[in-house]
């Protein structure tokens, strides 16, 4: 039983019974906020800090209140002032927006870890209104994906009370002195914070230029301080997923520089989208006492080889790491009153057999391949097939990109003359594409995403479907000098125009935009990571989508197009989940390229 009551300006929590050590451990983690009365045998504290500690203990039993707690925080919301000629539908509001903000406004480190659409970017910039009033900082640096930068301007105009459209700083590979303006806030992608720490170190050590940087130094640091002018800076890391990687040069920078901000927040809708490591080093750049143990040792427990400590020592470990950052996240995925309130999300999946002509390509790819393998080292080595398989899912996604990599690479004259005899309108997947587009666009007059990740397969698509009015968005547009105002200026033009499909590359629209005037997606084909997959449905389904919203994926039976659909599904890698051994059998690579499990 948990108990609080009040002891005039303080609070009293005493607790027993069952749940006795879950409770303790809740207050050794905010043990610096409470002091334990050994006479009333209870932890004393201030309402502040028994306002913060009560979600926790909720999460383990009910509380029994002899007081009333008043709420001290009066949240106020932002609307700022929006271009009329820029279309933005104010998303509704949420009761478990409102709880999550608060948390924010109690934190000077927090991750907000929400699925996508529920509303992070509103809730992290409600926050940091109260913030800047605050006096809690006076200067903000956004460091976000690269498609992700505009929509940040956007959203600050739209929700922030602390900045106005000229007093934002695009940083780009032409505007690269962000520190010397004036501007209260920076918005930059990652590659640029690498890009302006390198033009600092060489502007630094001239000597130097086109060596390679260690990352040992801090060499933008004295700019910063200019600019912050002796105030406080917060800093917002959004798709926090793309410092995941402990090696990379974006988590050791994060890392050199976090002690520059007094606040500090990551974002991301996907945290860990492989393995439990991803989130280590995102926690380390909020705050390193989270993590009390070194890399390699956090590493070592989770990947550890021995069978007997793989289950205790690894669960116990993972166990204690999740509940010291518990305070310091905000994950939400599946909220009921969200829910309620959302159309429904219906995926389905529509199979077609290989025809004849591309049967016989995808047999010969995989077979070629096969064969090498057993040939140059007598058996089929994990690495070697992974490294094979891209040939193999082409001869199912668009044999025509076969053409050029696989032909060079490798000489088979049967391939060789079954791709010259391949014609982009020969693929299976068509006939279920056409009658799709038949329809949703054709018969119910609808608006069409079709998904893809290859530019070439979405630039042929297009081209198949020119008597339908349509627009095409992906990464190897020619002659688009600012892709992330492009791929903004396509998505409203999508949106408000009778443009009837929107042909689009998951790797370049799959975060930071809204568009929810379409319902239908249809994936021609995937890619094999999460992120990018989980990220293009919630542009179309998200809040302020008012109606059912339709995922059809396109399959082709018997093949590695299904096994590529399921591994998605079920959330697991290729590398992670097939090569467990040294070795593959024939019969473990033959049941992969049928589809089976």
């Amino acid at each position: 039983m948990i108990q609080i009551e009040s002891l005039g300006d303080e609070y009293l929590i005493t607790f027993k019974g069952e749940n006795f050590n879950d409770i303790y451990d809740v207050f050794q983690t905010f043990q610096y906020s409470f002091t334990y009365n050994d006479v009333k045998r209870g932890y004393v504290c201030s309402r502040q800090a028994v306002k913060g500690i009560i979600p926790h203990l909720e999460r383990i039993e009910p509380i029994k209140y002899k007081t009333v707690i008043p709420n001290d925080i009066n949240i106020k919301f932002y609307r700022g002032s929006v271009k009329k000629d820029y279309h933005y539908t104010l998303p509704p509001r949420y009761a478990f927006q409102d709880i999550d903000i608060q948390k924010v406004i109690k934190l000077n480190k927090v991750a907000l870890f929400h699925k996508q659409g529920y509303g992070k970017t509103y809730i992290s910039l409600t926050a940091l209104n109260h913030h800047y009033e605050a006096n809690h900082f006076q200067k903000l640096v956004i460091i976000t994906s690269p498609e992700s930068v505009y929509n940040w301007k956007y959203e600050l105009i739209k929700f922030s009370n602390f900045c106005k459209e000229d007093e934002i700083y695009i940083v780009s590979t032409e505007n690269r002195l962000p520190f010397q303006s004036d501007k209260k806030v920076i918005v930059m992608n990652y590659r640029n914070f690498i890009m302006l720490n390198d033009d600092a170190y060489y502007k630094k050590y001239p000597a130097k230029k086109g060596k390679n940087i260690k990352y040992t130094s801090k060499p933008i640091m004295s700019d910063l301080q200019k600019w912050a002018n002796g105030g406080l800076i917060a800093c917002v890391c959004d798709e926090s997923h793309y410092f995941m990687n402990i090696k990379s040069k974006t988590y050791k920078l994060l890392k050199k520089y976090k002690d520059c901000f007094e606040i500090k927040m990551i974002m991301t809708g996907t945290p860990a989208p492989n393995t439990e490591l991803e989130v280590y080093p995102q926690f380390n750049f909020l705050e390193d006492t989270l993590i009390d143990m070194p890399f390699d040792m956090w590493q070592e427990y989770l990947t550890k080889e021995k069978k007997k400590f793989e289950r205790t020592l690894d669960e116990e470990k993972i166990k204690e790491f999740y509940k010291k950052v518990s305070p310091y996240v905000i994950r939400r995925v599946a909220e009921p009153e969200y829910l309620e309130k959302m159309p429904d999300l219906i995926y389905k999946d529509y199979y077609a057999d290989l025809n004849a002509k591309q049967e016989k390509i995808y047999q010969a790819v995989a077979n070629h391949g096969l064969k090498e393998m057993e040939k140059n080292f007598g058996f089929i080595p994990p690495e070697e097939f992974l490294g094979y398989v891209g040939y193999i899912v082409q001869a199912i996604d668009n044999p025509c990109l076969l053409k050029k990599s696989f032909i060079e690479k490798y000489a088979s004259l049967l391939l060789e003359d079954l791709l010259n005899d391949w014609k982009f309108s020969d693929h299976s997947k068509l006939k279920l594409l056409d009658d799709l587009i038949e329809r949703c666009v054709n018969k119910e007059k609808d608006k069409v995403i079709i998904w893809d990740f290859h530019p070439d397969t979405l630039d042929q698509l297009k081209s198949r479907y020119s008597s339908i009015k349509s627009i095409i968005y992906h990464g190897n547009l020619k002659g688009i000098k600012n892709k992330s105002a492009e791929k903004f200026r396509v998505v409203e033009e999508f949106q408000n125009s009778d443009s009837k499909i929107l042909f689009a590359s998951m790797l370049a629209i799959n975060s930071s935009v809204n568009i929810q005037k379409c319902r239908y997606n249809i994936y021609f084909s995937k890619a094999w990571g999460l992120v990018q997959n989980d990220q293009s449905i919630t542009r179309t389904y998200r809040s302020g989508q008012k109606r059912d919203t339709f995922a059809y994926s396109l399959l082709l039976g018997n093949s590695i197009d299904v096994t590529r659909h399921y591994k998605i599904k079920k959330k697991v890698r290729l590398d992670r989940s097939l090569f467990k051994d040294g070795a593959l059998s024939l019969d473990t690579c033959k049941s992969f390229l049928r589809g089976i499990e």
